[in-house]
Formats: C-alpha cells, sequence, structure tokens
C-alpha cells in the first residue's frame, strides 16, 4: 500500500510541478544522449570506412566528419549539463 501511495504522490508531484519534471527528464535525456553518441558514430564510422573502401566515394566523408560530430556533441551536451 505504501508503494503505491509513493507512487501516486510522484505522479501528482509530475503534474504540480511540470518545469521540475521537465528539466529533469531533458537532463536524464541529454546524458542518455551522451553516453550512447559514441557507440552510433563508431558504428556509423565503421560502416561508412567499409563502404568507402569497397568504392563508396560519400564514404570517407562520412567516415571522418563522424568524429568531429561526436566532439561537438559532447562539447554542446557538456556546456548544457554542466559536466
Amino acid at each position: 500500500m505504501g508503494d503505491k501511495l509513493d507512487r501516486l504522490i510522484d505522479i501528482l508531484d509530475n503534474f504540480l510541478h511540470p518545469i521540475d519534471f521537465l528539466q529533469e527528464t531533458g537532463y536524464k535525456l541529454l546524458i542518455a544522449i551522451q553516453e550512447y553518441s559514441l557507440n552510433v558514430c563508431l558504428i556509423a564510422g565503421f560502416i561508412a570506412l567499409i563502404l568507402y573502401v569497397f568504392g563508396y566515394e560519400k564514404g570517407k566523408r562520412w567516415a571522418f566528419m563522424l568524429p568531429c560530430i561526436y566532439i561537438i556533441l559532447n562539447i554542446i551536451i557538456g556546456a548544457l549539463t554542466n559536466a
């Protein structure tokens, strides 16, 4: 009974204080993006590099652009989250 009451209070608190809820959710979302962006950029970079090796010219541009995108993304998220 106590757990259900605590969950109900948390839900009602989100409705009463939506700005705090949105800030907390946005912060968690930015941290998750920062954690998974390395994996995404690595996989996409390797795929682009393999495509370039097999003759796809645009693969070269993406393979060298993705590390820059990763660094810029980390700088922006670090500035927003004060990390």
